[in-house]
């Protein structure tokens, strides 16, 4: 078996404060509580703030009784403005196109809801700039086993990234293919218990149990040189239910994307801001904590012919 991966880290400046590591789709949950029209009430406001310092400057049992009433009131009021059509349409307004880290498409929507949140009336809305190190598709990867080639095919539209795992390392390997199950320690202990020689080959993994990252980590800690991921359908598929878009789980044809990074936060500036201007890894020094093998992941439909190869 053969693998390409085809990577490309670079900077990019992202021009929105929260959302620096990935989509606004995480702003869109405090977006989608606020229900994106519901203005709060000063009175309102200025009541559950008079009650907060009561409960902080008092003893009184009665009194500290009194305001978890009125805070359970408010959370009651809020609750009751939200409209489950406004969370709708905001939900689709979010998703129609893609929007990576990094991209135009991206910043737009962070300007959107800069904006609604000053509409809402808020004192202020802050916007900062972080230099975040991001890892994108340069080249389409593939899998080559005997004449067969593989490769992540972009069908929905130009504007769609094709499927990638980000940060995995940028590299041509070859090798056996094993499966692994789900990469774990005990999968891979299993295997070498079982007398199958796992270093120098690539691992034929499924998703779930572990975080993605650590699966590759585990297989590199394996000395293993590549990893194939795919989503079992007993896993999150047809096993589990009826399959988009007749139900809610992954059908054959999806492909799970994500990073592959075992550290939280921008990996050029780890543990620390990424504020634009200030120290950013690189090199060696950022080669020593990035991920060390290429990872691809597929659809279950392209993992079955694999699985035919190993007999598995």
């Amino acid at each position: 078996a053969y693998l390409n991966m085809d990577t490309e880290s670079s900077g990019i400046n992202a021009e929105y404060g929260e959302c620096q590591y990935g989509s606004p789709f995480s702003c869109l949950t405090v977006l989608s509580i606020l229900n994106m029209d519901y203005l709060i009430d000063k009175k309102r406001m200025a009541a559950v703030v008079t009650f907060a310092v009561v409960a902080v400057i008092t003893v009184s049992v009665i009194i500290a009784v009194s305001v978890h009433k009125e805070e359970k009131s408010a959370v009651e009021l809020i609750a009751a403005d939200l409209k489950s059509e406004n969370i709708r349409q905001n939900t689709i307004y979010f998703s129609a196109e893609p929007h990576p880290a990094g991209s135009a498409r991206n910043l737009e929507l962070a300007n959107e809801i800069k904006l609604r949140w000053e509409s809402y009336g808020f004192d202020e809305v802050l916007e900062n700039d972080y230099e975040v190190l991001l890892s994108l598709p340069t080249e389409e990867s593939y899998i080559k086993y005997g004449t067969n080639v593989y490769q992540p095919m972009n069908n929905e539209g130009s504007n769609v990234i094709p499927p990638y795992n980000a940060f995995a390392k940028n590299a041509k390997v070859s090798g056996s293919l094993v499966y692994v199950n789900y990469g774990r320690v005990e999968d891979f202990e299993t295997l070498i218990d079982l007398g199958v020689n796992i270093t120098g080959a690539i691992a034929l993994c499924r998703y779930g149990k572990i975080f993605r990252g650590s699966k590759a980590q585990n297989a590199h800690e394996k000395g293993m040189v590549g990893m194939i991921l795919y989503s079992d359908p007993s896993d999150s598929g047809s096993g589990m239910g009826k399959v988009h878009p007749d139900g809610q789980w992954l059908p054959d044809t999806g492909v799970q994307r994500g990073n592959v990074k075992s550290i939280k936060g921008d990996l050029s500036t780890h543990l620390y801001p990424s504020y634009a201007g200030g120290y950013h890894a690189s090199g060696e020094e950022l080669a020593a904590i990035a991920p060390k093998i290429p990872v691809i992941p597929i659809p279950f439909n392209d993992a079955k012919p694999l699985h035919q190869l190993i007999g598995k």
